[in-house]
């Protein structure tokens, strides 16, 4: 089965942008230690197509720069993972090629064989710690409603167009 069909007809880059609306989060305060992580799931919506997401929020429990936040598409062949936000996993730097020393993304491109495996990758700026991280992906994921689910979350600090 190709990833174009897993994505009911949609492009990867549609899924990622669409409006968003979080439907519930477990757990519904906080998140739930796991093993060594801290752990929070997401189910959305879509606002203006019918598709449904999920997103983890996952984070180590001693060393709190280990986190990811990720979207997953939930379609009706399956779930595509898209995108998935990272900090920086490494505390020491083995090469200047290594992404797990700084915070960075993985997202899903289409190659062939690539699905699920968020081959592509890319250091960023944009986050720091989880918080920030939080607040990127919200805007880049154009979840309208998080500030229900995230009160903790300045509004100052989300993009207008986000709220």
């Amino acid at each position: 089965m190709s990833l174009q069909e897993k994505l009911d007809g949609f492009s990867i880059q549609e899924l990622i942008e669409t409006e968003k609306k979080i439907l519930d989060k477990t757990p519904a305060k906080g998140m739930k230690q796991d093993g060594s992580s801290f752990r929070a799931m997401l189910n959305l919506s879509a606002t203006n197509v019918d598709a449904k997401f999920q997103v983890y929020i996952r984070q180590h429990t001693t060393f709190d720069q280990n986190f990811s936040i990720g979207l997953n598409y939930i379609g009706s062949l399956g779930t595509v993972q898209l995108i998935r936000f990272n900090g920086p996993n490494k505390t020491k730097l083995d090469s200047i090629e290594d992404h797990h020393y700084y915070p960075h993304f993985h997202i899903e491109i289409g190659e062939e064989g690539s699905q699920n495996k968020l081959n592509h990758i890319e250091i960023t700026d944009e986050y720091d710690d989880l918080k920030s991280a939080l607040i990127h992906a919200v805007e880049k994921l154009n979840i309208v409603n998080c500030l229900t689910y995230f009160p903790e979350i300045d509004q100052t600090e989300i993009p207008l167009g986000d709220l």
